[in-house]
């Protein structure tokens, strides 16, 4: 079976998070470490022919706490320290405290729509792995402020 033309997918066809998996997802985001070196921060992107999502695996802080700020990604897992422990992949994100304590996350693996993804056809300004990724939040924000709709 192959995936649907993406134009005829609509946002509200797609998978989306549930609203209080994003509270605590948003919680996560604001606990990652920046313990790697820049060495230490990979990221990759994958996806076969007839896939309708693409894998993401990131250690980037800045991408990881994109990604689990993004509605449309599901969080395959997140790898997790705890008080100087070794680190761990969690895939149950409820498992994890949300005190700031102790708890860093430190990378994400996630599935996310290949309508998410584009290869631009000229770079941005800066090659940050910051600008890499967008959630849905930041687009509409931009959107509102190109009609007018900002406040």
């Amino acid at each position: 079976m192959s995936p649907p033309n993406s134009e005829a997918v609509r946002d509200a066809d797609r998978w989306v998070a549930d609203p209080d998996d994003m509270d605590r997802r948003r919680t996560l985001a604001s606990m990652v470490s920046r313990n790697l070196s820049r060495t230490e921060c990979e990221t990759g992107v994958s996806f076969f022919g007839d896939d309708d999502r693409a894998r993401l695996l990131s250690y980037s802080p800045t991408i990881v706490r994109s990604v689990l700020r993004h509605e449309y990604a599901r969080i395959r897992w997140v790898f997790a320290t705890e008080g100087g422990e070794a680190g761990r992949q969690v895939r149950d994100l409820s498992a994890i405290s949300l005190s700031e304590e102790g708890v860093d996350i430190e990378g994400v693996s996630a599935e996310v729509p290949l309508g998410t993804l584009s290869v631009k056809g000229s770079p941005r300004r800066r090659d940050a792995p910051s600008g890499i990724v967008n959630t849905p939040d930041e687009a509409r924000g931009v959107a509102d402020a190109f009609r007018g709709d900002s406040e």
